[in-house]
Formats: C-alpha cells, structure tokens, sequence
C-alpha cells in the first residue's frame, strides 16, 4: 500500500477503510505502508493500519520531528504521533535512499517537495510504472518542469521529474500524485490494479 491516506477535501475527512472495502480490501490485510512523504494528505490513518510495516526516508522522518514542525500547516501531529507510536513498535523502516521493497516494487528517494519525498517503481503487464506521488502533483508541472508552488528545494523538484521519468518504461507510466487524469490514464493502460479509486 502506498499513501494510504484518501483525504475529503470538504469534508476534511480521512476514509481509507471505506474506500478499501469498495475493492475488497482491509487494512489489516497490508504487511507494508509505503509512506511517499509526511504531509497531512498523504501520511494519514496509520492507526488503522496496525500490524503494516511502515517504510518512510530517514530525511523525512528527520522533517516531519524537526523543531517548528508542529506550527506547519501542511503536517498534522497526530499522524506524525502515530508514526512515532509505529516506530516504538518497530514497525518502522527508516530508508537512506533507494532500495527494493519486494520483487517488482522499489523505493526511490527524491526530496523536492519535502526533503525526503520518496517514490515508487512498479512493475506492471506495461512495464515499469513509477507512483510519482508529489514528486509531480499534476502531469503539466513535470511535462512543462514548472514545480507546484510547494516545496523544500526547487532544484531537487526539478530533478525528480526527470528521475520518474528514468524510473518509468515510457512518460505515459508516470503517474502524478493529484492529477485527476493519472486514474483515467491508469485505466486506459491496464493499470487499474496499481491505483485505488478515490473519488
């Protein structure tokens, strides 16, 4: 599973469990939570994933403590509470980098938008798809290399689209983190099985 935070932006709720039953799902089916980052829409509802292994960047991690943190509007302490609970538990896997996960799945370490942003590879029927999470929040800022306006080191975002785009068999497996075309494209190529909807 790989942010398994799905945040109702009205609502400002947090529904993962219901959006996993819509496939058949449950949280205490995961061994492993891939965590792309901190920030409050991605690493939300540890708690209901309790017995996963939380894979996050010693960077991010590092972020996510730093003095201040808590006054950051784009982190919620209660999710940086329940990571800190998971690492207790050791449950937690701090990360320097890249690395494979399991076969098929890897781990790439890219910062930009926060200094320890990580994203996934995934080896599909189409090849290799990368999980650019906010690495690219919609396609136009890597196809056009104008950064979201959020970020830790503009360079690094920079530098990330081109690293997703190594990473992947072909632009197309790409898939930026908010763009609402990244489930329709997914869908077109197959793909249905690396996304979860969120609608």
């Amino acid at each position: 599973m790989t942010d398994k935070d799905v945040l109702n932006e009205r609502q400002r709720t947090k529904r993962p469990p219901f959006e996993l039953q819509r496939v058949h799902l449950h949280p205490g089916d995961f061994s492993d939570v891939d965590t792309t980052h901190a920030r409050h829409d991605h690493l939300g509802c540890l708690p209901s994933f309790s017995r996963a292994v939380i894979h996050i960047q010693n960077d991010e991690l590092a972020f996510a403590r730093a003095p201040g943190a808590e006054q950051a509007p784009t982190l919620e302490q209660a999710d940086v509470a329940a990571l800190e609970a998971a690492a207790l538990e050791n449950r937690a896997r701090r990360w320097d980098g890249d690395g494979g996960l399991v076969p098929g799945i890897s781990l790439h370490r890219v910062g930009g938008h926060t200094p320890g942003l990580q994203v996934v590879r995934v080896n599909t029927r189409q090849g290799w798809a990368e999980l650019a999470s906010d690495s690219a929040h919609f396609d136009e800022n890597r196809t056009s290399s104008n950064p979201f306006p959020i970020f830790e080191n503009e360079d690094e975002v920079v530098a990330a689209y081109e690293r997703c785009e190594e990473l992947a068999a072909n632009n197309q497996l790409v898939l930026a983190g908010h763009d609402p075309h990244t489930r329709v494209r997914a869908r077109w190529r197959g793909l249905e099985d690396v996304l979860v909807p969120a609608e």
